[in-house]
């Protein structure tokens, strides 16, 4: 572990070590979008990814869907649907959110924020209705309800494992309506009591889960059905070890406020952004990796990559207050694109073992200890003894629980047990 002590007693930080983590490009933060980032990490807990994934998202749904790009005839905007997955309940999520919200709190008379929503998402036809057209009356003659007129609606939902169990428990049509809402901003749910629907609506969402609730609730049928393929997930820890973090001082906040306006008002009043000849260039020489089919749950929720980084690099392109997409917003793309890729596969790594590891760790929590025939008793007999000793000794590397034998009267029993108090200590901190 690596310890940097700074002059100033309000600041001593310890540089977490994270094995195997992704590592951001620093194409991924160009300008004075990279330089907001440095500042608000320099003596933060907060992750600089994370934080990406926060402005963009943010940003996305500010400049609505007035700029927009084309793919053939399909017309695109900037929707975003982010996903922020923390190694553990420290990996410091909300504190990236933060800097963030801030950063967007302005008060000024030249732009009008979007919508918030802190959630839950508990059923599509809220969030239809949330950014509903007009309702006529059943003869049409008449408007009872006069609709949104503004349709930018950011939803920031903390506990997104919550969503994703509504998934089992009801039978609303939250998964469609998200997918529809992404897709094209037009939605029309049919129901026996209401005609509520919504077009050209501009939903992005932000949401926050543990990996461990990731792999619990993401069943693979969400995975298969476009639904997880919509989001993009980063994965995301904390940075480092800060006793005593430190807000960006008003002075330097309004600099970068004042910065973030005017990207806003030019944002808004773009129309189309055609890719560049260079980019076009560029884009061609990679589109059949991207394009391509991939196996595997991994494959599925990478599954839309070609307009992930579509979408991304027309949001870069703004940002640079540029009427074009050109390479460097590509390649800014393709940065932010590869780390989420990343993320994906070490989130979903030999998904099977992590799924009985997880388990397992499920019943530790629970009873702190127990037998070997124990835990083959917890599956009911129906995963092998491969497979078993397999996760055990993946959370054996991973420093969370021990094998050891148990003395009994007779022969020693093999048992195992969560890690001692100091070791998972340490190993929550390298987690995290």
């Amino acid at each position: 572990m690596t310890i940097t002590e700074n002059n100033d007693h309000n600041h001593s930080t310890i540089d977490l070590p994270i094995d195997g983590m992704p590592i951001l490009s620093k194409e991924a933060t160009p300008g004075m979008l990279g330089e907001y980032i440095n500042s608000v990490t320099a003596y933060s807990e907060a992750n600089s990814t994370a934080l990406l994934g926060g402005f963009l998202t943010r940003f996305a749904g500010e400049i609505g869907s007035s700029p927009h790009f084309y793919i053939g005839d399909k017309k695109h905007s900037g929707r975003l649907f982010t996903a922020i997955v923390g190694k553990s309940s420290k990996a410091r999520k909300g504190t990236s959110w933060a800097p963030i919200k801030r950063l967007f709190d302005f008060d000024s008379s030249q732009w009008t924020q979007c919508a918030q929503s802190p959630g839950p998402m508990s059923t599509g036809e809220g969030i239809v209705f949330a950014l509903r057209d007009q309702i006529y009356s059943q003869d049409r003659t008449e408007i009872i309800d006069p609709g949104i007129e503004d349709k930018r609606l950011l939803i920031v939902e903390e506990e997104f494992a919550g969503t994703l169990s509504s998934f089992r428990k009801s039978n609303d049509k939250l998964n469609t309506i998200l997918r529809c809402l992404w897709e094209s901003g037009d939605c029309g749910p049919l129901t026996k009591t209401s005609n509520i629907s919504t077009t050209d609506a501009h939903l992005v969402i932000l949401a926050h889960i543990t990996i461990q609730e990731l792999r619990k609730l993401l069943r693979r049928v969400d995975a298969a059905n476009g639904f997880a393929n919509r989001f993009i997930w980063i994965l995301t820890y904390r940075s480092k070890l800060v006793p005593l973090p430190e807000r960006l001082c008003d002075e330097e906040l309004a600099r970068y406020q004042n910065w973030l306006l005017n990207v806003l008002i030019y944002a808004r009043a773009q129309q189309t952004l055609d890719l560049t000849p260079a980019a076009s260039e560029l884009w061609c020489s990679i589109y059949k990796e991207f394009s391509a089919e991939r196996c595997g749950i991994e494959g599925q929720i990478c599954g839309r990559a070609e307009i992930q980084l579509r979408r991304l690099s027309f949001l870069y392109a703004l940002i640079d207050r540029s009427s074009s997409i050109d390479v460097q917003h590509l390649e800014s793309a393709l940065a932010f694109w590869r780390y989420a890729e990343e993320s994906v596969r070490i989130i979903f790594d030999d998904e099977e073992r992590n799924e009985i590891a997880d388990r397992i760790m499920e019943h530790l929590e629970e009873v702190n200890e127990c037998t070997l025939t124990d835990i083959h008793n917890l599956f009911r007999r129906h995963k092998k003894s491969s497979e078993i000793k397999e996760a055990v000794k993946y959370l054996e590397s991973k420093r969370k629980a021990e094998c050891f034998q148990r003395p009994t009267a007779g022969r020693s029993v093999n048992s195992i047990r969560l890690m001692s108090c100091e070791n998972s200590e340490r190993s929550e901190t390298t987690d995290v």
